[in-house]
């Protein structure tokens, strides 16, 4: 348990930086789109993809226009109608890629703003999407600071795993993800699909996107409309992914004296296959009902108990347990049938339990169940009217060699993108929300190894790759080891996933919740290690409601749950286990000791440094950075948008920096660097010298300022 050992961080002073970017050329002014990368020419030279007829002819030399190669090929056979332009209130605009020489400031962007050129998303390599007219484009491109302006093409907006189904010329409808312009409605794309004799069949308000049934051969048709930014592969169907439980993660200890916490007065959204149980007396009247039209579920209930049973009915009858490890549910179809979990394949009941054995992790908690059907558009209501304070989810998306959909492990989906929208605060206030990080590491499936000990990497399935969500692996309750299901990052652009691990299922049997009919049966799964991190979510917020404090930022929550983390070996975060397995007492104590810290970073190249007092003796000295960060382009290669450093000075003057990892090698133990890919970072100083110690967040590079952050430092 760790113990600061002086006040800290009551003052945050602004210091210079070091310029945001350095390093080769080439790479720097690379915009690495997942439609292809652009390496656009100086302005200096020519305008890149800019049409001559909306440039001053006196202003440059060289100009060009878009080269054949930039449009896309008629569609053979029967020509699509042209969507509608006359009530697209986008159709005056253009959309462009800006980049810059560095990143631009707070009054650049103003400036630019004043002359009709607004700065959307960044996508990488100092280049933001825009919004503008030709002309006001002509106006910004004279500006020194602008190095390029790149014309969006209908080719920039293809998802390459839908160039295929284009190939094809199919007439048969298929579904597509559709993402929008911010300044774009769902109402102009349904007008635009329509005309192409094709629907509208789910929207997403986070994530301004929509999937539609459309014949592939008008995909290029509707790419060419100013309201859709990109067109992908619709996501497959979902899968769904505790005595011993509550001791491991030390929520026991939290439920008695001196914490006493249930996780009363917290109020938790569950998003599953189907609903919860409401006739299991475990819940009582602590449980209501969010969707309509869903069956009760099994995997829901189970979920539900191990996150907030209050185990009154475990002197009851028990579903009899199996201790298979591959067991799926029974009765699902074969498009969401999981290795998620394991589920009891018999309801002989058997000897009950002890007064209270299933009671889940907080106990006292209210609960909203969920159908999973459109997550991101039902968390608004979930915030706004049913007011929860966090969201719970058990589920991903199925990949299968069959479905041919392997490369969608580790992206950063459209989905993906809705819930770190959501997370920082898209629906009027942040929530933390807590996934299971799939169970896919043992299936053999998409190339990876069938055989023990199923050392795979880089199977983790969207939307637990979105940024800002806490993503939790499983180990085993009765020993702690990493269970052999559990996925391992990293994600495509080399991202740590899990960020944390919990129980999920135990080595001589499962782990044992509420199941319908008023009883309980065993389950293994990482779909049971999340809701005990949830549950320990809960507690963390019950615990900071009664001390009268702020709500905490969800990168607050994440930093306290990978703070307190007991470290798994190797030494250092890796891409089994994350930053290590949770300790609740540990983050609860920090909680107590007021160790949290929210700060915020204006500007690219701000520096907030804060000085520690380190004591002759102290063992070790440790800082966790964490951040939400601004919602990535779907295009983007790199979903890193605003991107801190943590540093840390000696008294003598040594720098010390970050664990950084090695995506390439997954393998390898962590070392120590700049960590220019995470939105978490941490630095541990074994037996650091005594004296003042400064602590330092860096905005390495701010394009969508500002970045609120949270920071935990302890020393022992």
């Amino acid at each position: 348990m760790s113990k600061t050992i002086c006040g800290i961080l009551s003052i945050l002073v602004v210091l210079p930086c070091s310029p945001a970017w350095a390093g080769n050329a080439d790479v720097r002014y690379k915009i690495p789109l997942r439609t292809g990368a652009i390496t656009p020419v100086p302005i200096e030279r020519s305008v890149v993809r800019l049409p001559s007829s909306i440039l001053p002819t006196t202003t440059f030399q060289n100009s060009v226009t878009a080269q054949a190669s930039d449009a896309i090929a008629p569609i053979p056979a029967t020509p699509a109608p042209t969507p509608p332009t006359a009530s697209d209130p986008a159709a005056a605009i253009n959309r462009y890629i800006i980049q810059f020489h560095s990143i631009p400031s707070n009054d650049q962007i103003a400036k630019l703003r004043s002359q009709g050129t607004v700065l959307n998303e960044y996508v990488g390599g100092n280049s933001y999407y825009a919004t503008t007219t030709g002309k006001a484009a002509a106006i910004s491109a004279q500006d020194e600071q602008v190095r390029a302006i790149v014309e969006v093409t209908p080719k920039d907006k293809i998802q390459p795993e839908v160039l295929s189904e284009i190939q094809s010329a199919s007439a048969v409808q298929k579904p597509f993800s559709v993402r929008l312009f911010r300044d774009a409605t769902v109402e102009t794309l349904a007008a635009q699909v329509k005309a192409l004799n094709g629907s509208v069949i789910e929207t997403s308000k986070a994530s301004s996107s929509a999937v539609i049934l459309i014949e592939p051969r008008r995909i290029e048709d509707l790419a060419r409309s100013n309201s859709v930014k990109t067109i992908e592969a619709a996501p497959p169907a979902k899968q769904r992914y505790n005595d011993l439980v509550r001791r491991a993660i030390g929520a026991e200890l939290l439920q008695k004296a001196p914490y006493g916490l249930t996780g009363a007065g917290v109020k938790v959204g569950i998003w599953d296959g189907g609903l919860v149980a409401q006739t299991h007396e475990d819940f009582k009247d602590r449980l209501t009902i969010g969707s309509t039209g869903a069956n009760v579920d099994r995997h829901a209930t189970h979920v539900a108990g191990t996150l907030g049973g209050d185990g009154a009915h475990s002197k009851s009858s028990v579903e009899e347990q199996q201790v298979s490890d591959t067991l799926t549910l029974s009765g699902q179809p074969a498009s969401i049938s999981s290795t998620a979990e394991t589920a009891t394949g018999s309801s002989q009941p058997t000897a009950a339990g002890a007064d209270k054995q299933w009671q889940g992790v907080a106990p006292g908690v209210s609960i909203v169940s969920y159908y999973w059907d459109n997550p991101t558009n039902a968390h608004e209501a979930a915030i706004k009217s049913a007011g929860i304070m966090l969201s719970q989810n058990s589920w991903g998306y199925t990949v299968d060699q069959q479905l041919g959909n392997c490369s969608l492990y580790g992206t950063y989906t459209l989905e993906a993108e809705g819930f770190d929208q959501i997370v920082t605060g898209f629906y009027g206030r942040r929530i933390p929300i807590i996934f299971a990080v799939g169970n896919e590491r043992n299936d053999g499936d998409c190339g990876m190894s069938a055989a023990p000990p199923y050392r795979n990497y880089a199977n983790v399935a969207p939307p637990v790759t979105a940024k800002n969500v806490i993503s939790v692996g499983a180990t085993n309750s009765d020993d702690n080891d990493m269970t052999e299901f559990s996925s391992w990052g990293p994600t495509t652009d080399g991202r740590l996933k899990p960020d944390i691990v919990a129980p999920g299922c135990r080595k001589t049997g499962q782990v044992t919740s509420t199941v319908p009919s008023n009883t309980y049966a065993g389950m293994c799964g990482t779909s049971m290690a999340a809701p005990a991190v949830s549950g320990g979510v809960a507690l963390l917020i019950e615990q900071r409601q009664k001390m009268a404090k702020p709500v905490l930022l969800p990168s607050s929550i994440k930093a306290l749950l990978i703070h307190g983390a007991s470290d798994v070996a190797p030494v250092g975060p890796d891409y089994r286990t994350g930053y290590g397995a949770v300790n609740l007492r540990n983050s609860v104590d920090l909680i107590r000791g007021d160790k949290v810290t929210e700060g915020e970073i204006g500007t690219n190249g701000q520096t907030k440094t804060a000085s520690l007092q380190i004591a002759s003796g102290a063992k070790e000295l440790k800082v966790t950075l964490a951040w939400d960060d601004d919602p990535a382009s779907t295009n983007a290669t790199t979903s890193l948008v605003n991107d801190l450093d943590l540093r840390l000075v000696s008294p003598t003057g040594v720098l010390h920096l970050p664990w950084q990892l090695d995506p390439k090698a997954p393998d390898t133990a962590a070392t120590r660097g700049a960590d220019h890919t995470n939105v978490v970072e941490q630095a541990i100083v074994q037996n650091p010298e005594a004296g003042v110690w400064k602590i330092q967040v860096v905005g390495f590079a701010i394009p969508k300022p500002a970045q609120q952050f949270s920071l935990i430092v302890t020393a022992q």
